[in-house]
């Protein structure tokens, strides 16, 4: 560890003094190298070689390729599976496996890439290759730590670690003294982590390997932000910036930039951070790291806001949510598309033809300007020629006026169809309007049964605001086989729209059936069935970029012979007011200022009713006596979550919920009012960002 300190020192003292000719030299030959490599590989393989020389060439650029450009690194391992399928040449099988595992890693598709690590493990076993099968458990615990699965992330590291110790692998033991230095950080115990990184990097020098030391300096800079020490903080990340900058690693050189502007956030440096991840957000714009761009977006938001410049804060957040979208709701919004670009399609077709026949115009104007310069000509020649000529141009005078009239009545013509293509796509964008209009009657009458509602309260307001003109947010009620018992919901699907409004008629469509079946009768059952059925219904078992698809809900059944309330929650929590202080649930309590009254805030299970990465389980239930007067509350996020406001900030639950405690006391129907007009004073001129559902019922 000495020494491990004392090459760090030296590093960051060269980085001060701006000495860093040796260490430039050897990255410049470094990068040449790299570079070489790629170029003799792919004339190899123009080469006439054996179907196993081609594995093993391929197989060496899909190891290349693996960070900086993991699709084409899957590109040259599917090359070597098949090369190494007719050549029978196993290991080449269980690397290429391995390389598709370490690319799919950093596209962020860790079930993909534990199945690739998981088969080339299969068969390192099968050939008894030690070194190998170890690292098949390191690429296993990345995925399992990316997927917040931590305890088994560690357990294959451990398996590892015996592993490479025992074949004196330096690499392996490197890279998992990496990955055990980032769980301790992610565990708050910082002098570890920092020793796990120190012992990396010692290794990483021994190896050579600029990348990794590159990433171990910016680690060891990152606990140095965490401890509070920012002048160390920074020297590390001027170090492993530089280094990446050499290697042209744009992936190193936007997480040293993302670390950097966090350092300067903490330190509240905050026109410096806003500089640091502008820059980053270029780098990552010719990238394919979906990642770093939505990290990029979400932390220029967050530095905005900390400034006041809540405009920009705005502007960020939402393409911050474009990006996590596009993470999350891409199947889904490519089925849709398929609905909603018929117009578009339709209307690109018309305007190509219509820019054709106005290309075909422009070209029998030029015609005409042509023949009136040769006319002119004619003229010209014919006071020279004499009278003969003068027959001969006005033959072609003639001519001219003929071909002319030819002309305008073409123009005309294609004039006419132009018009009528006009009035064809105008019936078109007509059609489509009218269908999505039809749409929002179809929703609004799948929505909840007013003589329900009216059985569950009368005393009740439903506040629905759709961003778009269907929804995805919805509301339903339905009366159970127990006639005493009545369900209602507010739930919020995925996504907004048409593409919202299809999630929302499935989960009403499902909602009606499984309520029907004696065997679903309470709250958390109902939830955990209509979770399988959504599942059922969309998941795709062929297709690896499967989406997250689902809704956040809360769903109560109430007893109306008992008044008892029971109630589950996916995400959503429940709010009750009342005049109790304190209730027989477990809850978060906000008193109103005149303190009659008390907001209950009970926690709901953190988990949609949909595909979801993490292990699935059951949905908490609770139950409750509720007494006269009592008022229950169920939304979406919609509400609190709307930008507006003199400095176009987010309204905020906390905000939220004073409304709803300071307004208890009116009639429902007041209060869905004061909801309403706030909701709108609120947003001003900002644009409404999501769908909006809130449900109140008075007992």
């Amino acid at each position: 560890m000495v020494g491990c300190a004392l090459t760090i020192q030296i590093f960051v003292f060269c980085a001060v003094m701006k000495n860093f000719f040796s260490i430039i030299a050897c990255l410049f030959i470094c990068s040449v190298c790299n570079a070489g490599l790629v170029d003799s590989l792919q004339i190899r393989l123009k080469g006439d070689i054996s179907d196993s020389i081609r594995a093993m060439t391929y197989n060496t650029l899909a190891k290349n390729f693996s960070r900086t450009d993991p699709d084409k690194s899957i590109r040259y391992a599917d090359s070597s599976i098949y090369f190494g399928t007719l050549a029978e040449f196993e290991l080449e099988l269980g690397k290429s496996l391995m390389h598709k595992a370490i690319a799919c890693n950093y596209k962020q598709e860790y079930d993909q890439s534990m199945e690739y690590s998981y088969e080339a493990m299969a068969i390192f076993k099968r050939i008894d290759d030690q070194g190998l099968i170890g690292g098949c458990h390191i690429n296993i615990g990345v995925s399992l730590w990316r997927n917040n699965q931590l305890d088994e992330a560690k357990s294959h590291y451990k398996e590892a670690l015996v592993i490479m110790s025992s074949e004196n692998d330096l690499h392996g033991m490197a890279s998992i003294n990496s990955n055990l230095g980032i769980l301790n950080a992610i565990d708050s115990n910082y002098v570890k982590a920092k020793m796990f990184f120190e012992t990396a990097l010692e290794q990483y020098i021994e190896l050579e390997d600029l990348s990794s030391q590159a990433r171990m300096i910016s680690n060891i800079g990152a606990v140095y932000n965490l401890t509070g020490d920012f002048t160390k903080a920074l020297e590390y990340n001027d170090l492993s910036l530089e280094l990446n900058e050499d290697l042209k690693d744009d992936y190193g050189i936007i997480n040293s930039l993302k670390e950097r502007a966090e350092i300067y956030k903490t330190t509240k440096d905050y026109l410096k951070a806003i500089k640091t991840l502008e820059r980053a957000a270029i780098i990552a714009s010719r990238t394919v790291y979906l990642e770093h761009k939505i990290d990029i977006e979400l932390a220029r938001s967050e530095v905005f806001e900390l400034m006041g410049n809540y405009s920009s804060a705005l502007v960020h957040f939402k393409s911050y949510t474009s990006y996590r979208d596009s993470m999350t709701n891409s199947e889904t919004q490519s089925k849709i598309a398929d609905l909603e670009s018929v117009y578009e399609n339709e209307q690109n077709k018309k305007e190509i033809k219509l820019l054709n026949q106005t290309a075909e115009i422009d070209k029998i104007k030029l015609s005409e300007k042509d023949a009136k310069i040769e006319k002119d000509k004619i003229q010209k020649y014919g006071l020279i020629s004499g009278l003969v000529l003068v027959l001969i141009i006005a033959g072609i005078s003639i001519y001219s006026f003929v071909q002319k009239k030819k002309s305008e009545l073409i123009i005309a013509r294609q004039k006419e169809e132009v018009e009528a293509q006009k009035l064809e796509i105008e019936e078109k964008h007509l059609e489509i309007t009218d269908s999505i209009n039809y749409a929002e009657k179809i929703q609004t009458a799948l929505l909840g049964n007013n003589d329900v509602w009216q059985e569950i309260g009368s005393d009740r307001f439903i506040y629905f605001k759709p961003k778009d003109v269907v929804s995805g947010d919805f509301h339903w009620c339905s009366a159970m086989l127990d006639q005493n018992k009545l369900a209602w919901v507010a739930a919020d699907c995925t996504g907004h729209g048409v593409p919202g409004a299809m999630m929302s008629m499935l989960g009403i469509g499902l909602l009606n059936e499984i309520v029907s079946d004696p065997q679903h009768q309470n709250p958390s059952s109902i939830l955990k069935q209509l979770r399988q059925k959504i599942i059922n219904s969309l998941a795709n078992k062929n297709d690896q970029n499967q989406r997250k698809d689902g809704m956040d809900m809360m769903l109560c059944v109430l007893d109306k012979q008992s008044n008892v309330l029971t109630f589950s929650g996916a995400n959503n929590p429940l709010w009750i007011i009342s005049k109790r202080s304190e209730i027989e649930l477990e809850s978060k309590v906000l008193k109103a200022q005149n303190g009659e009254l008390f907001l209950h805030e009970i926690k709901s299970s953190k988990q949609p009713v949909g595909l979801y990465t993490s292990d699935l389980k059951d949905y908490a239930e609770y139950k409750i006596k509720l007494e006269p007067g009592e008022l229950i509350y169920s939304f979406s996020d919609g509400y609190p979550d709307q930008f507006g406001g003199e400095k176009g900030k987010k309204f905020k639950y906390t905000n939220f919920k004073h409304v709803l405690l300071d307004n208890a006391d009116e009639s429902m129907d007041k209060q869905l009012e004061i909801l309403s007009k706030g909701f709108e004073d609120w947003m001003g001129d900002f644009d409404q960002i999501d769908d909006v559902i809130v449900t109140g019922v008075r007992i």
